[in-house]
């Protein structure tokens, strides 16, 4: 007569801290891939929104440097952030930035009404009757438009020779909300902002 001995069960398992640190682990690796992931997608979208908004600006400010080519003299209205252009002839235009709820802080171009020198350049001498042309897209915003120097000589001009110059600046965003107060960078953490500036002079023609 034999006895067999009890067999012992000799598999092995994960114990409890084992298997919490393993987790910890594999929590701390997937919060490294998303981060990672996010900056990418943040340095993608930063990089799309510059193109956007360099293609913007230059697109508009090139309308503007056209219109200027042919234009006697001008006139600005910083506080309106318009831009006035005299052709000599009934296709005078006005830049603005468009206050129209369903084009809001769009680069607008319209007819300008009687144009004449000094403090002609007003809401009021746009032509309503005419829809304006819009020269920047709904996926920018137009941060500011601002002219400088022109010609303080154009009253002197017989209209017979170059009068007037301007220096256009023109500010064209990604995110208005996003931009400091004086609008000329965007704030520190700021979603998808990017903000592009040029400024360019425009000498007027000859008659």
């Amino acid at each position: 007569m034999s006895i067999n001995s009890p067999q012992h069960n000799s598999q092995s398992g994960f114990t409890l801290i084992e298997l919490l640190m393993s987790l910890a682990l594999f929590s701390f690796a997937l919060l490294v891939v998303v981060i990672g992931f996010l900056s990418l997608l943040r340095l993608y979208q930063s990089g799309v929104s510059n193109r956007v908004t360099q293609n913007e600006a230059r697109q508009g400010m090139d309308a503007m440097v056209q219109a200027g080519r042919q234009s006697v003299w001008f006139d600005y209205n910083n506080t309106s952030q318009m831009i006035c252009m005299f052709s000599g002839s009934s296709n005078s235009m006005v830049f603005y930035i468009s206050s129209n709820p369903l084009n809001s802080n769009r680069l607008a171009e319209s007819v300008w009404n009687n144009p004449k020198p000094n403090g002609s350049c007003i809401a009021t001498n746009i032509d309503t009757s005419v829809p304006p042309n819009y020269l920047t897209s709904n996926d920018v915003q137009v941060a500011s438009l601002t002219g400088d120097g022109l010609g303080s000589n154009c009253n002197t001009h017989s209209g017979s020779a170059l009068c007037g110059w301007i220096r256009i600046n023109l500010r064209v965003t990604s995110n208005l909300s996003g931009l400091d107060t004086a609008k000329q960078s965007c704030k520190a953490y700021a979603s998808y902002c990017s903000i592009t500036g040029l400024s360019t002079t425009v000498n007027g023609k000859i008659n």
